[in-house]
């Protein structure tokens, strides 16, 4: 029988992999209350705005959240729509949850 142990050293290998380790993440669930167009919204790299969408969300914990992100990223989402807000760092991304809320 032969047994092999080992260690991963990818996040070793990576600084910036172990930078976003140490990152606070957060994840909340809400109802989307309204969705608007927005013409400029600075892209990842921040050096170039596209098209976005400015979401305002109504969480489970009763706050209201105001998340503006890429068109491409926004997906279709529309009032009524359940969704995850992703919090990362000082950046939010919200998609959608098909799933209801537990009670």
């Amino acid at each position: 029988m032969l047994l092999l142990i080992g260690c991963s050293t990818a996040l070793v290998d990576r600084p910036d992999a172990l930078k976003q380790a140490e990152t606070a993440q957060w994840v909340f669930f809400g109802v989307v209350l309204a969705v608007q167009p927005v013409s400029e919204v600075s892209g990842a790299s921040g050096d170039r705005s596209e098209p976005g969408m400015r979401i305002d969300i109504l969480l489970d914990d009763g706050r209201s959240v105001l998340v503006e992100q890429l068109l491409s990223h926004a997906g279709k989402l529309a009032a009524g729509h359940r969704v995850r807000v992703l919090q990362i760092g000082g950046y939010s991304r919200v998609t959608y949850w098909p799933y209801p809320a537990s009670r």
